[in-house]
């Protein structure tokens, strides 16, 4: 995905009309739509990877939520993804 198309996504995911009158309605329908992306991570995560990794990924997946650090996440799959380059070099 290119930069460009990026940053048309995060303006229209940020978009907040304005004068909106029912703020909590907004929110609600974030919140709802985070849940539903967050619930199919897990699931992903958990049909891709054993049940220890699972487990990890699934930990620093919430954690990364609660704290707004998604880093610690991002060296986990980095970590993944090089050892599955290494078993296909082999």
């Amino acid at each position: 995905m290119d930069n460009k198309f990026r940053g048309i996504l995060a303006g229209l995911s940020d978009y907040t009309p304005v004068g909106s009158g029912d703020r909590d309605l907004l929110v609600e329908a974030r919140a709802v739509s985070a849940i539903a992306a967050i619930r199919n991570v897990l699931r992903l995560i958990e049909d891709t990877y054993d049940e220890e990794t699972s487990a990890d990924l699934t930990k620093r997946l919430i954690n990364a939520a609660r704290t707004g650090d998604e880093e610690k996440f991002r060296r986990k799959t980095r970590q993944l993804r090089k050892e599955r380059q290494r078993e296909k070099g082999k």
